[in-house]
């Protein structure tokens, strides 16, 4: 078996490398951004192109690892009914592709992935597969076998669902510590001195329920604190109501407890 790779971004590089490490072969690496696909072509010494026409054979199979609104284009160019389309996105519907080809799925790893960091380990890594057939569905499963990813099936509609949850688990956490990061840093704060919290945070609800391990003034109803948290954010007002909203949703849904 062997693929062609469509992208060249974070996730891109990440399964391309990984796929590559453990023996598929990947045939070309395809990205509008030639250099990008000539750096991620030589760690995984294969051929790279900007060119669809280069890379087209009509049984061949196409992983795509672009942004969702670029998934629908890079299947019209595609177009063949023989070729097996795979895109890894978890907000877009499989029906995107199914315009294009009999032969599609979709494989979501749910990790988050910058190319310049270490490589993420696939092991035991949930991944989520949709498929149109049984062979499409053997594909994706010896994708996941050969790379030990945990494999789930799950359909757009609960994939999408899966995406939401990860956004509050992942992205949201991480613009959260930002926020914090900028309210230290402009007040010559060294936000080194944050970072025990982090980890310990982040170990506890790896272990045990978050909603069990709440703390703070909010859960605590503790009105005068809280007052003098939104005064002092007064020069920070973006800040000052995500933290108003975020301490309401915490005591609204401690309340149902």
């Amino acid at each position: 078996m062997s693929v062609n790779l469509i992208g060249s971004g974070n996730l891109a590089t990440h399964i391309g490398i990984t796929l590559n490490n453990n023996g598929l072969k990947i045939n070309y690496v395809w990205s509008r951004n030639l250099e990008n696909a000539k750096i991620l072509a030589e760690k995984i010494k294969t051929t790279y192109t900007d060119n669809f026409t280069e890379i087209y054979n009509n049984k061949a199979i196409y992983l795509i690892c672009v942004p969702d609104s670029e998934i629908k284009s890079i299947a019209k160019k595609i177009n063949s009914e023989n070729s097996i389309l795979i895109h890894t996105s978890a907000s877009t519907n499989i029906s995107v592709l199914e315009k294009f080809s009999t032969n599609c799925g979709v494989f979501y790893p749910l990790q988050t992935f910058s190319k310049n960091s270490k490589l993420v380990n696939f092991k035991n890594l949930p991944v989520f597969i949709e498929y149109s057939n049984n062979n499409v569905k053997n594909i994706l499963k010896y994708l996941c076998d050969i790379i030990n990813a945990k494999l789930i099936i799950a359909n757009s509609e609960k994939r999408l669902l899966i995406h939401i949850a990860a956004i509050f688990a992942n992205n949201f956490t991480n613009h959260m510590i930002s926020i914090s990061n900028e309210i230290a840093g402009s007040n010559k704060i060294d936000f080194e001195l944050f970072k025990p919290l982090i980890i310990e945070t982040l170990d506890k609800i790896t272990k045990i329920n978050s909603i069990d391990i709440q703390t703070g003034p909010s859960v605590r109803n503790d009105k005068n604190t809280i007052k003098k948290h939104l005064k002092a954010l007064k020069k920070y007002k973006d800040f000052a109501k995500i933290y108003s909203f975020v301490s309401k949703n915490i005591q609204k849904m401690h309340s149902k407890l």
